[in-house]
Formats: structure tokens, C-alpha cells, sequence
């Protein structure tokens, strides 16, 4: 029953082999080869794949399995010197001549030949994947386990080399960490691996505080941080945003991890330690509003920083930011001693200030790029020193006891003006500045717009100022043309009569 039919045993089990297999293997039997023969033991373990090599009557064999059929079919060598032929791994072997992979002579130097694993060995020449070439370098490559391999600049999953971002996974690093002792990464990655094996320490046992960053960073703030994922995907990560604000915090050490950081907000929290910012040479955008800090000199590093905004009453001293010379975007609040640090920024595009003790206002008269200024100082009357910002389109003045104005008449670009809660009276001077479009007068003194008539107004607004009966009071009454004046300036007649002129 059983005549054209062969079964293998396996753990005990008969295993049908299918028929055009069974006629295969038989006429190796039957007609045997010079160069092939079946390998003595292919009826055992049936469902491993292995290559071996064997030497039979005087001949070496490399005996190649197939794991799915069971067969182990040998294939003869030529030329092999038997006094010195050895097996040297799982599919390398050699003689005083030759290089042997899967039975297959390969051009390696023998001499200086080493296998350093069952995947990769080495020569003079170079390191190899099998019997290719593998692009490393070759004095500091070296193999961790099975899979894993590093030279002095990279970490290696069998021949795929990995980002920053994969070097910093948890189970990689782990593996990645018995490099350390080798001395073979480079300082840098070196660097990398440890930052993420000391973040996952403290990740996976943080305080309370720690944990509101890690979640919040994550975005998961009422469930546990995902510090493998965190580890991986924002460590290296050079493009890294992060808005921390409205949350309590008042430890922001965790972030230390993060040195990819470009932007950051911590802004309304209850933080007085920023030393912390010191490490984040990438930082492009920085917050630190509404928080008791008092010291800013972490930030005197970070000479990358474009946007800066520090509303701090306990803001004293400005000093350390004199060095930011990227600055374009700077808000500052509190009772700053002196303005003189940003007499360098000269790059600033945009300047927003309120003290309530600087009185050196001329110091930005330097600062020639700004399109944007801003500012509230409670004992500021005189601002004509500031004739030479030609580039200016938006200034607000509020909240001043200034009164004149007429240094705006250097501003040509000026499109928008906002003049609340001063003592301004006279507005004629944006009379020729072809570009106004905004307006705030609102809790001024100002009796009269008429020098705004007949321009286009996006926005004008004079709530609580005592504007004449005559003077245009809405963007349309502009448009329109209401004014109290003819053409020639003089008053109407009516109005002349009406204000006993």
C-alpha cells in the first residue's frame, strides 16, 4: 500500500510527502551524480532548514536543505584541499587557498580572513554581508548580537542603517548600550543613546510634575505617557513644537531631553527656574509670559532665538538677551531698569514693551528694521528722538502722557496708529501719510480728524474724545469727506461762525 508512497517521521508522526517529490528524490537515488548525491540524514528534522558542509570518500559536500519537501540535496566541490578545509560558520568555510559561502568560492583574502558572526565576516579588504560587500567602516565596525552591528558612526539592524529617531527607540538603545563599554560609537551618538536611556529612567518613574510634562508633551493628559514612543519620536526630533502652557507647572526639567526644540511656549505657569533653556541651541520661538521668573541669563546662548516674548512683572534685568542677534520678534514686560540692551538687536522687526521705569526710549532710535513698535511707559512725554525708524508701519503709544507727535511725520510707510489714553490733541500731522488706514484716538484729547478726511479707513476709533460737531467721526464720514475745514484749511464758514473763530 505504502510502495510509491514515502512518509518521514516527525516527533512521532508520519508525514506524507507529496508524489512529484517522492519521484525526484528517487531518481537521485537511482542515478546518482559525481556532483550531487543526497545528503546522508535528509530524512531527519524534517522542518529545518540548515546547510552544512561533509566530507565523504575523499570529497567535500555542501549539503543545502529545503525545509519545505525535506530533501537535503550535496553538491560536490571542486579543488578543495582536504588537509586544510574547515568549517568555519553557518554557510562559510575555508581552505589554505579559498573562501567557501553556501559552497560557493567567493573572492575573500583567506589570510586575513575572520568570521564575526553567521552573518558578517572580514578581511583586509573590508566587512561583508554574506558574500557582499558592506558599506561601514571597517576598523571600528563591530557586532553587538544576532541582529545588531555598530562602527564608530552608525547602529546597524543586520545590514539597515538607522536615523537618529530609530537609534533612540527603547528596545534598540537597550541593545545599542553594550556598545558603550566597546568604545566604538562616536561621542555624538554616544550621547544620543545615553540622553534616551537616562529620559526612559526617568519616564517610566516620574514625579508628579514630571509626569504633567511627559503627558502634556504627548498629549495625553489624563493616561499614562507612552515613553518609548516620546523616546523615539521627539528626542532627535529638530523640528520639535511644544505648548506648555495654562498647566502648573513649575519644574520644567524633563525637557532637557529635548534639545531639537524650535519652538516653545510655557507660558502662565509657575515657573522660576528656566536654567533648563540653556541646552536648546535650536530654539527659534520662546514664551516665558505670566511666569515669576526674575533670571533670564539661560537665554544669552541661544543665539538662534527669532521670536521672544517675556510679560514678567518680576522682570528686572534685560541684559543677557544684547546677544540674540536673530531677534525679530520681541515682547517684553515688566520694570525694566534700562533699554539698553536692545540697542544691538538690530535685526528687529518687531518691538512690543511696557515699563513702568524706562526712560531711555532713544536707544531704539538704532533700531532702523523695525516695521512694528509698541510700547507703554507710564513717564514718557517725548518721543521725538525716534526720527530715524523709516521703516515703521504699525506704532501704538498708549497709556503715555505724551502729547506730540510730529516725529511721525519720518514714518512714510506708517499704515496704522494707535494713540489711546494719551494726552495727543493734534493729529494733524498724518495728514500727508498716504498709507494710514487705521486709527485709535480713543480717550484723547483730540477735537478734530478733519486731516483724515477724504482718505479710505479700514478702522477709525474716537470713543470718549471730544471730537467738534464738524469733525468726521466714522471711517465713512472720512471717506465722505464731513470735515471742518475747506480745502484750503481755513474753517468753514458755518463752523468758523459756529466755534467763534
Amino acid at each position: 500500500m505504502n510502495h510509491n508512497i514515502l512518509f518521514l517521521q516527525y516527533k512521532g508522526k508520519n508525514i506524507l510527502l507529496k508524489p512529484i517529490y517522492t519521484i525526484i528524490i528517487s531518481l537521485l537515488y537511482i542515478f546518482p551524480s559525481s556532483s550531487y548525491a543526497i545528503c546522508d540524514n535528509f530524512f531527519v528534522d524534517f522542518l529545518t532548514s540548515g546547510d552544512r558542509y561533509s566530507i565523504e570518500d575523499e570529497n567535500v559536500y555542501y549539503c543545502s536543505g529545503n525545509g519545505y519537501i525535506g530533501q537535503r540535496i550535496a553538491r560536490k566541490l571542486v579543488g578543495v584541499d582536504l588537509d586544510s578545509f574547515k568549517k568555519l560558520s553557518y554557510g562559510y568555510a575555508g581552505d589554505k587557498q579559498n573562501v567557501y559561502y553556501l559552497g560557493d568560492k567567493i573572492n575573500l583574502d583567506n589570510k586575513s580572513f575572520v568570521v564575526l558572526s553567521d552573518y558578517f565576516v572580514k578581511d583586509k579588504n573590508g566587512v561583508y554581508f554574506q558574500s557582499h560587500k558592506f558599506d561601514c567602516d571597517i576598523n571600528s565596525f563591530k557586532v553587538i548580537d544576532a541582529k545588531h552591528a555598530v562602527d564608530k558612526n552608525n547602529l546597524y539592524v543586520i545590514v539597515t542603517r538607522l536615523s537618529k529617531s530609530e537609534i533612540s527607540t527603547y528596545k534598540v538603545a537597550e541593545i545599542a548600550s553594550k556598545a558603550y563599554s566597546k568604545k566604538i560609537l562616536t561621542k555624538k551618538v554616544k550621547a544620543d543613546l545615553l540622553r534616551r536611556d537616562i529620559f526612559m529612567e526617568m519616564c517610566l518613574n516620574p514625579t508628579t510634575m514630571q509626569k504633567v510634562i511627559l503627558c502634556a508633551i504627548h498629549e495625553t493628559r489624563f493616561s499614562e505617557p507612552a515613553c518609548d514612543k516620546l523616546s523615539k519620536d521627539y528626542i532627535n526630533n529638530e523640528k520639535l513644537s511644544l505648548r506648555l502652557s495654562y498647566d502648573n507647572l513649575t519644574d520644567i526639567s524633563p525637557l532637557k531631553y529635548f534639545k531639537g526644540l524650535s519652538k516653545l511656549d510655557i507660558s502662565r505657569n509657575k515657573i522660576t527656574d528656566i536654567s533648563v533653556l540653556s541646552k536648546f541651541k535650536m530654539l527659534k520661538k520662546l514664551n516665558i509670559s505670566h511666569n515669576p521668573i526674575t533670571d533670564i541669563s539661560p537665554l544669552n546662548t541661544l543665539y538662534n532665538l527669532e521670536e521672544l516674548s517675556m510679560k514678567n512683572d518680576y522682570l528686572r534685568d534685560i541684559s543677557s538677551i544684547k546677544k540674540l542677534q536673530k531677534l525679530k520678534t520681541l515682547t517684553i514686560k515688566g520694570k525694566i531698569n534700562t533699554l539698553e540692551p536692545l540697542r544691538e538687536l538690530t535685526e528687529l522687526k518687531e518691538l512690543s514693551f511696557n515699563s513702568q521705569k524706562s526712560s531711555d526710549i532713544c536707544v531704539l532710535n538704532n533700531l532702523n528694521s523695525l516695521t512694528s513698535l509698541e510700547f507703554i511707559i507710564s513717564n514718557i512725554s517725548d518721543i521725538s528722538c525716534l526720527k530715524d525708524l523709516q521703516n515703521l508701519k504699525s506704532l501704538k503709544i498708549t497709556d503715555s502722557p505724551i502729547q506730540d507727535i510730529s516725529v511721525v511725520s519720518n514714518y512714510p510707510k506708517l499704515s496704522s496708529i494707535n494713540l489711546n489714553d494719551t494726552n495727543v490733541k493734534d493729529i494733524s500731522v498724518l495728514k500727508p501719510l498716504l498709507n494710514i488706514v487705521t486709527v485709535n484716538i480713543n480717550n484723547t484729547n483730540v477735537t478734530d480728524a478733519s486731516p483724515l478726511s477724504g482718505k479710505y479707513m479700514s478702522m477709525f476709533s474716537a470713543e470718549n474724545t471730544p471730537l467738534r460737531w464738524c469733525s468726521p467721526k466714522t471711517s465713512q464720514e472720512m471717506i465722505d469727506g464731513v470735515s471742518c475745514y475747506e480745502t484750503d484749511e481755513t474753517l468753514k464758514p458755518l463752523w468758523k461762525r459756529m466755534l467763534r473763530q
